[in-house]
Parts: C-alpha cells; sequence; structure tokens
C-alpha cells in the first residue's frame, strides 16, 4: 500500500512547492564548498583537445588588439634574436658563390687598366706638346707646327674585286 501510495505523489512537485531552495543557496557557505574541491583532480578530467575544437579562433582574433599587442613587444630583443640565431657565415658565403668574383675582378681589372692607359696617353701627348712648343721658343720657331696626327680613313675593303 506504501507503494501504491508513493506511486500517485508527484515528488518533484511536493519538494518544489515545500523546499525553498532560495533560503538554502542564501545558507550555503561558497568558500566552504570550494576548499572541499579538488580542482587538480577536476582539470585532470577534462579534455583539453576537445575544448580547443569548440572554440572560434575567428572570433578570437576579430578580438585582438593587434597594436596593443605590438606595443607590448620587445622588437630589439625580438631582432637580436633573429641574427643571432642566423649562420651569417653561410649567408655570406651563399652570396659568394652566386657571385662570378672571378668575372667581377677581371673587368674591373680590365676596365681599370684601360683608363690606366688612356690617362697615359692623354698625359704623354700633353707633354709631347708642351715639349714641341718649349722647343720652338728655344728655337725661335714663329709658325706652329702640327702637332696632332693626321689619320686617314680605313681603305673600302667593297672597291677591291675577288
Amino acid at each position: 500500500m506504501t507503494d501504491a501510495v508513493l506511486n500517485e505523489l508527484d515528488l518533484t512537485d511536493l519538494v518544489l512547492e515545500r523546499v525553498d531552495l532560495g533560503r538554502i543557496v542564501d545558507h550555503v557557505d561558497i568558500d566552504r564548498v570550494l576548499d572541499r574541491l579538488d580542482l587538480d583532480a577536476i582539470v585532470k578530467r577534462v579534455d583539453i583537445d576537445v575544448i580547443i575544437t569548440r572554440v572560434d579562433l575567428d572570433a578570437v582574433a576579430s578580438r585582438l588588439d593587434v597594436d596593443a599587442v605590438v606595443q607590448r613587444l620587445d622588437l630589439a630583443a625580438i631582432a637580436n634574436q633573429v641574427i643571432a640565431e642566423l649562420d651569417l657565415a653561410a649567408i655570406a658565403r651563399g652570396v659568394i658563390d652566386d657571385l662570378d668574383l672571378t668575372e667581377i675582378a677581371r673587368a674591373s681589372t680590365g676596365t681599370m687598366a684601360t683608363e690606366t692607359v688612356d690617362g697615359l696617353r692623354a698625359q704623354s701627348m700633353s707633354a709631347d706638346r708642351a715639349v714641341s712648343r718649349l722647343v720652338d721658343r728655344l728655337l725661335r720657331r714663329e709658325a706652329e707646327r702640327a702637332s696632332e696626327l693626321e689619320v686617314s680613313p680605313p681603305a673600302d675593303d667593297t672597291t677591291l674585286d675577288d
């Protein structure tokens, strides 16, 4: 008979009508409840990978203040760290390997030699004119001589018969 009575009663409804949950919560010492919790055990049971897969990273990134993040960075320290990790010797060897230093030296040496010879020729011609003028004065020559070489144009090979 007790079972029949209990089956007829709606215990949930009865508890909700008779129990004042607000009054109970007001009397609960939350700090004491938290002190009794083993947070390490709770965290160990949490599957972080599942949580991360549910995070909308685009939404998180859109909320970031990038300027504030950049201002917090020590760019000089980062640059120094990057430079310290670079293999500068290997980079220099790579650059040197990519350059044809032999050709550069040959070209620059040839250019310098040509410029030197041209300069010496010009100085030699000036010195020759100066000596000629000096000799003309010493010998009291009054008419100037032509000091320029007359160069004939090259022969035209097209007029020759084969």
